[in-house]
């Protein structure tokens, strides 16, 4: 067969044609390749950019939690701050209304308590209202009193649509819901104070012949919070008390210089 014949050419036509299409189909590749790898790199930007994006909010969040942190600190020490002068303070409001109460003898004290209090058959021992959690104390070293000789007398809040009242809730012990109506009765008479709480200070400090028996039964974050005048002034008790007490060896320590003639009462008596 002739080099030039008809079939030679068709074939020699027809597989140009197909090196064409080949050629053609590998530049389609290359391209898509080329996209698709444009396409890895965008993405592998956008992942980048995500990171570092994730990076500053997380900086922003750590920064914000920072501030409410300070921001938190910030309003703690002022509430230490003011809490400084929350002992004088509080003493000064509470003498106060409690030297004007002392100077009235109204009506109402001419009746069960003028007559309690005008026995004379026994020594007075009184707690002033105390904090909630030396109350259950109290009632059990005012039993041990009354075991003793004393005419006890425990103070408790009034409520605000309560009536005055005074009750006997053991031989010899008597509950009162308002500790200011015993003042007036109380100026010229020789009172045993059982002190749990520093700011009942404010309380015997109006009256004239006071024995201070001083228990220590509670935490000092409760007794005394973070103000100092409050430490301060626990110390003067434990200097001038005549009587110093302590519930159980954990309270020994607020004793301070007084260990050596502080007595422990633990629960259920001496």
């Amino acid at each position: 067969m002739s080099e030039n014949s008809p079939q030679i050419r068709f074939l020699q036509d027809l597989l140009q044609a197909k090196e064409h299409e080949v050629q053609a189909f590998q530049q389609v590749i290359a391209k898509r390749v080329r996209t698709m790898k444009e396409i890895k790199d965008q993405q592998d930007d956008v992942q980048r950019l995500t990171e570092v994006v994730e990076a500053e909010i997380q900086a922003k969040r750590n920064d914000v939690s920072l501030l409410e942190a300070r921001l938190l600190e910030t309003d703690r020490l002022l509430e230490d701050r003011q809490s400084w002068t929350l002992y004088q303070r509080e003493y000064q409001a509470r003498h106060q209304y409690y030297r004007e109460f002392a100077e009235k003898v109204g009506a109402e004290d001419a009746g069960e308590l003028r007559t309690l209090l005008q026995r004379k058959d026994r020594p007075l021992l009184i707690s002033p209202e105390t904090l909630p959690a030396c109350r259950e104390r109290v009632q059990e070293l005012l039993r041990i009193g009354a075991a003793q000789g004393y005419l006890c007398i425990d103070c408790v809040s009034r409520g605000p649509e309560e009536q005055f009242r005074i009750e006997e809730i053991a031989p010899h012990v008597h509950r009162i819901n308002e500790e200011a109506r015993l003042l007036p009765l109380l100026r010229k008479r020789p009172v045993t104070v059982l002190s749990t709480w520093v700011l009942q200070k404010a309380w015997y400090d109006v009256l004239s012949d006071v024995t201070v028996w001083y228990d220590l039964c509670a935490d000092p974050s409760i007794l005394f919070g973070p103000d100092p005048e409050m430490s301060l002034e626990h110390r003067e008790r434990l200097r001038t008390a005549k009587i110093v007490s302590y519930a159980g060896l954990e309270h020994r320590a607020l004793t301070y210089f007084r260990k050596e003639d502080s007595q422990q009462l633990p629960a259920g008596g001496v």
